[in-house]
């Protein structure tokens, strides 16, 4: 499926795809409903995402992009704000998506997490901007680890957090290099005692 130079909004779920592929770009989505993702993409190999801009709402549960099951996934050069609904996430990485590209994109006025990257899911976070969320980048349970190179954070209320969300589970990893955290109003990182984050050159 390729969705290029379009505007979709006010659907109930604006785009969502399973299997096969994706190349989305230079396109601008948003709805006022609650959903999973305004683009939700499961189950399939090297999607692209890019040049997009996802407007958000006051829904609860909506996140910009939702991702299950991608491998080789590239989300590049987006905007994502204004999802103030509880428990919204720009980009939710959710679980067994693995070597996925997370870069140059724009995100902010997300109320839980500018970045979520779930339980046996990896990526590569580099040179986003991400401010004013309440995490900025978020990794959760077992096997959920991300290099994050280059990034800025700004004004979160903590800019990478590793944790345990669900029992059992195990903890997340992070590798921060090269990267400004800087006005947070917690906590540049936090990590519990089942997970790990290590910063360098930052």
């Amino acid at each position: 499926v390729r969705v290029e130079y379009s505007k979709i909004a006010d659907g109930k779920a604006p785009l969502i795809a399973r299997g096969g592929s994706i190349y989305a770009a230079h396109s601008e989505f948003h709805t006022y409903t609650s959903v999973n993702g305004f683009i939700s993409l499961y189950d399939m190999d090297a999607p692209l995402v890019e040049h997009c801009v996802f407007r958000g709402n006051r829904a609860i549960n909506t996140d910009a992009i939702d991702l299950k099951g991608i491998t080789n996934g590239i989300v590049r050069h987006n905007e994502i704000y204004g999802f103030q609904g509880s428990n919204c996430d720009g980009i939710d990485l959710g679980i067994y998506s693995l070597n996925v590209l997370l870069e140059h994109n724009l995100i902010h006025d997300c109320s839980d997490k500018g970045i979520s990257i779930g339980s046996q899911s990896n990526a590569l976070v580099r040179r986003n901007v991400i401010y004013d969320c309440d995490l900025g980048v978020a990794l959760k349970d077992s096997l959920a680890v991300a290099q994050i190179d280059q990034n800025t954070f700004y004004g979160n209320r903590i800019a990478v957090a590793c944790y345990e969300k669900s029992a059992l589970r195990g903890g997340g990893k992070a590798y921060v290099k090269n990267t400004v955290l800087t006005a947070s109003a917690e906590s540049s990182i936090y990590f519990d005692t089942k997970s790990e984050i290590l910063v360098s050159y930052s």
